[in-house]
């Protein structure tokens, strides 16, 4: 069974051999193999499986020889070439990393500019990061001002209608409880959450209210102010227990207000109105 691989360059260039014919040529050779040993023939069975081995090592030996004579020098070209390659995309990707710090800083100082047309368009109350992240192709180079200008107006048009249909929603909750909410809304332009917040404020206020008609209903007895408490500190008396009413501001961020008023909404706390204008900016420390 012979096989020796012959390489030849043909006219267009490209490196062919023979080893298409001389696969078919042993395909051919090996129709005889194919049978089941048997006691009879166990003998033969050796002879051949030893020859086919024989061949199979024969074959392998001329690709590698094929190999070793057409591709002798190709592993060194091959590992020079894609060292090469290595450095040019290196190269490539130091000039990416400058080209992207300038569109970075490009970027950043359109942003600056967006946010102060975005405010005195009157966008000022909502967060403009949140209002940018929905519409990112405002940065983009070929964004022309004059369209942001147009969306920039849609978007307010948009939310003042959503705002005015809050304020309505909320209309019946106490002003501080509409204040708090309004400025979740601003911070977050979350609809549905915020009336659904709304909501939950309404149950809260009626359970508390149906809980000081109970305490109203009650027979009252006279009790005395304790001596000990401040002016500022008064009580209403019931028969079962004191009421006591106490004022004071707090200060802190979304989260912990919320949390805040969710604490004293589940103790059975009422909330009682505080005028906003009564509420100062900043607190002095220890205040």
């Amino acid at each position: 069974m012979e096989f020796e691989l012959i390489p030849r360059i043909g006219e267009d260039g490209v490196l062919r051999t023979n080893a298409a014919e001389l696969v078919e040529s042993v395909k051919a050779q090996l129709k005889p193999y194919n049978y089941i040993v048997d006691e009879g023939n166990y003998a033969q069975a050796k002879q051949d499986r030893a020859f086919l081995n024989k061949a199979a090592t024969q074959i392998g030996t001329s690709r590698k020889l094929l190999e070793d004579k057409v591709f002798a020098t190709w592993k060194t070209d091959k590992a020079q070439i894609m060292a090469i390659e290595k450095d040019i995309k290196q190269a490539s990707e130091a000039l990416g990393e400058g080209i992207k710090a300038i569109d970075d800083e490009e970027k950043a100082e359109k942003a600056k500019n967006l946010e102060a047309c975005w405010n005195a368009a009157g966008g000022n109350k909502y967060r403009f990061e949140g209002i940018l992240a929905e519409h990112k192709s405002w940065l983009n180079k070929t964004a022309k001002r004059d369209v942001i200008a147009i969306e920039m107006q849609k978007e307010l048009h948009d939310l003042g209608l959503q705002e005015k249909q809050i304020e309505k929603e909320i209309a019946d909750l106490e002003e501080a409880q509409q204040v708090y909410l309004m400025e979740a809304w601003y911070k977050s332009r979350e609809y549905q959450l915020t009336l659904q917040a709304a909501h939950n404020i309404r149950t809260a206020n009626a359970k508390a209210a149906a809980m000081a008609k109970v305490e109203e209903e009650r027979p009252h007895v006279a009790h005395t102010e304790p001596h000990s408490e401040p002016k500022a500190f008064t009580q209403t008396e019931t028969h079962s227990e004191q009421i006591y009413r106490r004022a004071f501001i707090v200060e802190g961020n979304e989260s912990q207000l919320r949390a805040l008023i969710g604490c004293m909404q589940q103790t059975g706390l009422r909330i009682l109105s505080i005028a906003k204008k009564d509420i100062p900016n900043t607190l002095p420390f220890g205040q």
